[in-house]
């Protein structure tokens, strides 16, 4: 496909993908396609087309963005006579597309909840399926390993992160945050100044923000901003309208070790704090300091 440059007058939504360097990524969502798109923010009037999934017929479909900004992989279900589940690779580099076949069985696909999973990608073909949405026991989990033999095909398999111990309160929590899913790291937010954080190696590790210490400079608030009464929060898609209780006006979006915080004032104005991760000691070193220690916010 060449590349096409235009001016962005698109009405349609777009959905972030990724960043690189200083080219940040989207696509759209219409019921023919999905167009990712990408401009350097230097040059923000300047937009590429430089990839295009054909949606026909793809009951559910998840994008990720590749370390590297090398591949974007398109993750689908197609439900027609017959059942089809498969992942679509766009080569940005080589301007090429490879189409990867399930090879289990299809009746443990459809396990996987697709209407709550979320898909991120790591080096050397490892891509990851989990739900964040729930608050109480183990996080589903499920990895998928790209085959490059001439076959193109992949495998999942379900590696959940589990609970430590019977305690429910313990195993509950307000949300949980991806802090690097393809490398199994999760923090599950249990109250304004305490969470739990997941690695391989130390499995959940309790922190709380010291005693003398305070995010009110960053978030108007002593702890994470938590309400103490929950709202209904409402979404309308592509799969139905639902409703959820929300406590917080605070999310947090992870892409490949970094992790943004975004707090939602009750004046529309909202607070984004930037963290980049790295290996999980500096984010271990952050939370025995100030909890999170942020590199800049920016208020707006």
């Amino acid at each position: 496909m060449p590349i096409l440059y235009f001016e962005n007058q698109s009405t349609r939504r777009l959905i972030p993908l990724g960043i690189h360097e200083n080219t940040t990524y989207f696509y759209t969502d219409s019921n023919q396609f999905y167009e990712f798109l990408a401009f350097d923010i230097r040059f923000p009037h300047k937009w590429r087309l430089v990839g295009r999934f054909e949606r026909q017929d793809i009951s559910y479909g998840f994008s990720s963005l590749s370390p590297g900004a090398r591949y974007i992989y398109v993750l689908f279900l197609r439900m027609t006579d017959e059942v089809t589940f498969g992942i679509q690779r766009i080569d940005l580099v080589e301007r090429k597309e490879d189409e990867f076949r399930y090879t289990g069985e299809i009746s443990e696909a459809l396990r996987i909840n697709f209407e709550r999973v979320t898909l991120r990608s790591g080096p050397n073909g490892k891509l990851v399926l989990f739900d964040r949405s729930l608050v109480q026991g183990e996080i589903p989990l499920w990895t998928i390993q790209l085959s490059e033999e001439a076959s193109k095909t992949f495998t999942v398999s379900y590696n959940p992160i589990g609970v430590k111990g019977k305690n429910t309160a313990r195993n509950g929590c307000l949300f949980t945050v991806a802090v690097d899913p393809v490398n199994r790291c999760f923090a599950k937010l249990m109250s304004p100044r305490k969470m739990l954080v997941y690695t391989e190696s130390r499995m959940w590790q309790e922190y709380e923000i010291p005693p003398e210490e305070s995010l009110y400079d960053i978030f108007g608030s002593d702890g994470f901003p938590i309400e103490e009464n929950r709202a209904v929060h409402e979404t309308f898609g592509r799969h139905g309208h639902r409703a959820g209780a929300m406590q917080t006006r605070l999310t947090f979006h992870d892409l490949n070790g970094t992790v943004v915080a975004r707090m939602l004032h009750m004046d529309r104005k909202n607070t984004t704090a930037v963290v980049e991760l790295g290996e999980f000691y500096i984010f271990d070193k952050f939370l025995q300091t100030n909890y999170v220690s942020f590199q800049r916010y920016i208020n707006r």
